[in-house]
């Protein structure tokens, strides 16, 4: 079985990497945060997981606007076909 992961899983992902750096940084200077090598690596892990995070969401609107994009066009096209069929027939010689 497919483990389907939808928009709110990667939401709550991306909220608890927020959270963490949050937390880990508040009250740090930039000076703590260049002599602590491991704080370093740290935020630089979260933000890694962050963008791989939000690649998902990205991609799934990117999708939703291209369909929607597409289902908009074939709507016009239809409208456009049907004004030019109702306005040939209005033709009368």
């Amino acid at each position: 079985m497919d483990n389907v992961k939808k928009d709110a899983y990667y939401i709550n992902k991306l909220k608890t990497d927020l959270a963490f750096i949050s937390l880990h940084m508040s009250g740090k200077s930039s000076e703590d945060f260049d002599a602590d090598e491991v704080l370093q690596d740290s935020m630089m892990f979260r933000l890694i997981q962050i963008s791989e995070n939000a690649k998902p969401m990205i991609l799934s609107a990117i999708i939703c606007k291209c369909n929607e994009a597409r289902i908009w066009r074939r709507e016009n096209e239809r409208i456009a076909r049907f004004e030019a069929d109702s306005a040939c027939q209005d033709v009368s010689f």
